[in-house]
């Protein structure tokens, strides 16, 4: 199962100094195999979510991880990059690059951790 954030963006909020400001309103957290079954779980689950008709043009979601899934992502990770980096600078060509290497994903990765 994942999780994903509900949320609508481009609101305009009325501030105290009679300025407007731009923003974003979670509506709510929910689990599902896909980002569709998730959809209607939130629908299903949350009674106001039921009746509001904003919510099919307006909504949009992000895939949210849990700590428990980033902490095992990043066990991979840490077990991995050591090898993988000494094989990647085993496979640099003369300028200095590597094509489709596994390495360059892991670094990626890492950096979002």
């Amino acid at each position: 199962m994942a999780k994903y954030i509900f949320y609508t963006e481009r609101k305009l909020t009325n501030l105290s100094n009679d300025n407007e400001a731009v923003n974003f309103q979670v509506i709510g957290f929910e689990e599902g195999k896909t980002e569709e079954e998730a959809y209607l779980n939130l629908k299903n689950n949350i009674d106001w979510v039921k009746n509001a008709d904003f919510l099919d043009k307006d909504l949009r979601s992000k895939l949210v991880f849990e700590t428990s899934f980033l902490s095992k992502i990043e066990k991979v990770l840490n077990y991995l990059w050591e090898n993988e980096e000494r094989h990647y600078e085993e496979d640099m060509d003369e300028d200095g690059s590597v094509e489709n290497h596994i390495f360059t994903t892991l670094k990626e990765i890492k950096s979002l951790l």
